[in-house]
Protein backbone atom coordinates (compact mmCIF):
# COMPACT_ATOMS: atom_id res chain seq x y z
CA UNK A 1 0.00 0.00 0.00
CA UNK A 2 1.62 3.72 -0.73
CA UNK A 3 2.26 5.81 1.37
CA UNK A 4 -0.21 8.57 1.89
CA UNK A 5 1.01 12.13 1.37
CA UNK A 6 0.45 13.71 4.99
CA UNK A 7 2.76 16.71 4.24
CA UNK A 8 0.07 17.58 1.31
CA UNK A 9 -2.76 17.15 3.72
CA UNK A 10 -0.97 19.12 6.33
CA UNK A 11 -1.13 22.10 4.61
CA UNK A 12 -4.35 21.58 3.25
CA UNK A 13 -5.61 21.47 6.59
CA UNK A 14 -3.43 24.75 7.30
CA UNK A 15 -5.16 26.69 4.68
CA UNK A 16 -8.35 25.59 5.45
CA UNK A 17 -8.06 26.95 9.07
CA UNK A 18 -6.58 29.97 8.08
CA UNK A 19 -9.80 30.27 5.40
CA UNK A 20 -12.09 29.92 8.15
CA UNK A 21 -10.45 32.67 10.53
CA UNK A 22 -10.57 35.10 7.49
CA UNK A 23 -14.44 34.22 7.00
CA UNK A 24 -14.99 34.73 10.91
CA UNK A 25 -13.30 38.31 10.47
CA UNK A 26 -15.34 39.19 7.30
CA UNK A 27 -18.04 38.08 9.85
CA UNK A 28 -17.13 40.12 12.65
CA UNK A 29 -16.59 43.36 10.38
CA UNK A 30 -19.82 42.95 8.80
CA UNK A 31 -21.64 42.92 12.08
CA UNK A 32 -22.58 39.37 12.07
CA UNK A 33 -19.83 38.68 14.78
CA UNK A 34 -22.69 36.59 17.57
CA UNK A 35 -24.21 34.60 14.46
CA UNK A 36 -23.85 30.89 13.95
CA UNK A 37 -22.08 30.64 10.94
CA UNK A 38 -19.20 32.90 12.82
CA UNK A 39 -19.19 30.69 15.61
CA UNK A 40 -18.96 28.01 13.22
CA UNK A 41 -15.87 29.46 11.84
CA UNK A 42 -13.78 29.79 14.63
CA UNK A 43 -14.40 26.51 16.26
CA UNK A 44 -13.78 24.63 12.51
CA UNK A 45 -10.48 27.17 12.59
CA UNK A 46 -9.43 26.18 15.88
CA UNK A 47 -9.73 22.30 15.52
CA UNK A 48 -7.92 22.35 12.25
CA UNK A 49 -5.67 24.39 13.36
CA UNK A 50 -4.92 22.01 16.48
CA UNK A 51 -4.89 19.62 13.79
CA UNK A 52 -2.60 21.03 11.85
CA UNK A 53 -0.15 21.44 14.21
CA UNK A 54 -0.32 17.20 15.13
CA UNK A 55 -0.23 16.30 11.90
CA UNK A 56 3.31 15.27 10.52
CA UNK A 57 5.71 16.79 8.53
CA UNK A 58 9.07 16.13 6.87
CA UNK A 59 11.40 16.95 9.40
CA UNK A 60 9.18 15.40 12.49
CA UNK A 61 6.89 12.49 12.98
CA UNK A 62 3.04 12.69 14.14
CA UNK A 63 2.16 14.28 17.65
CA UNK A 64 -0.09 11.63 18.33
CA UNK A 65 3.16 8.93 17.78
CA UNK A 66 4.96 9.93 20.81
CA UNK A 67 2.03 9.76 23.45
CA UNK A 68 3.05 7.65 26.45
CA UNK A 69 0.33 5.93 28.74
CA UNK A 70 1.64 8.53 32.19
CA UNK A 71 0.26 11.20 29.90
CA UNK A 72 -2.81 9.55 28.87
CA UNK A 73 -3.27 8.72 32.87
CA UNK A 74 -2.55 12.77 33.67
CA UNK A 75 -5.03 13.78 30.68
CA UNK A 76 -8.01 11.43 32.24
CA UNK A 77 -7.04 12.34 35.71
CA UNK A 78 -7.40 15.59 34.90
CA UNK A 79 -10.68 14.59 33.23
CA UNK A 80 -12.14 12.89 35.49
CA UNK A 81 -11.57 15.51 38.32
CA UNK A 82 -12.79 18.05 36.30
CA UNK A 83 -16.26 16.16 36.06
CA UNK A 84 -15.93 14.91 39.69
CA UNK A 85 -15.87 18.66 41.21
CA UNK A 86 -19.01 19.32 38.66
CA UNK A 87 -21.34 16.87 39.23
CA UNK A 88 -20.58 15.55 42.97
CA UNK A 89 -22.59 12.46 42.20
CA UNK A 90 -20.39 11.37 39.59
CA UNK A 91 -17.18 11.16 41.84
CA UNK A 92 -17.29 7.26 43.00
CA UNK A 93 -18.18 5.67 39.91
CA UNK A 94 -15.37 7.51 38.37
CA UNK A 95 -12.85 6.53 40.61
CA UNK A 96 -14.06 2.98 40.49
CA UNK A 97 -14.10 2.80 36.70
CA UNK A 98 -10.49 4.81 36.46
CA UNK A 99 -9.20 1.80 39.12
CA UNK A 100 -11.03 -0.78 36.79
CA UNK A 101 -9.75 0.15 33.79
CA UNK A 102 -5.45 0.56 35.20
CA UNK A 103 -6.14 -3.22 37.23
CA UNK A 104 -7.12 -4.52 33.62
CA UNK A 105 -5.31 -2.58 31.38
CA UNK A 106 -2.08 -2.86 33.75
CA UNK A 107 -1.90 -5.97 34.33
CA UNK A 108 0.53 -8.64 32.97
CA UNK A 109 -1.49 -11.08 30.46
CA UNK A 110 -1.10 -14.79 31.62
CA UNK A 111 -0.17 -16.84 28.29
Amino acid sequence: MARRNWDLNRKLTGWASLMCFVGWAICESMGYGEEIIAAGLVRNGLFLGALWLALPNNKRSAAWEDISWSSVMLVALFAMGFLAARYKWMAIPLVLGVVLAIYFLRRPSKR
